[in-house]
């Protein structure tokens, strides 16, 4: 099951510690959108599950999200704040949480 991890920054500073923290995750079939706005300057990283799509269009968080949202892949979408960190395993308990929950589902 593909995660896809959205953040939209104005202010880069700290998205290098979530990628720190995004990269050791338990759970790989990840990526991550990484929506820059107003005027924010983002550096591409190393892993192809990395998509930067800057988007100065919008100036409405609800916006920017949904911009984010529309251009993901994954079964299950994350918001994580460009100042955030994960745990390793946090992707990892999503999925399963999600499962469970559409197992749930199937027997109600």
């Amino acid at each position: 099951m593909k995660i896809s991890i959205f953040s939209p920054t104005h202010n880069p500073k700290y998205l290098n510690r979530l990628y720190e923290s995004i990269k050791i995750q338990t759970h790989t079939n990840w990526e991550w959108i990484i929506v820059p706005n107003n005027g924010a300057k983002v550096e591409t990283f190393p892993d192809k599950r990395i998509k930067v799509i800057p988007c100065d269009n919008y100036n409405k968080i609800g916006a920017l999200k949904k911009f984010a949202i529309n251009n993901s892949s994954g079964e299950i979408v994350l918001e994580a704040d460009h100042d955030d960190e994960l745990f390793p395993n946090a992707l990892e308990e999503c999925a399963k949480a999600f499962e469970e929950t559409l197992n749930t589902l199937q027997y109600a």
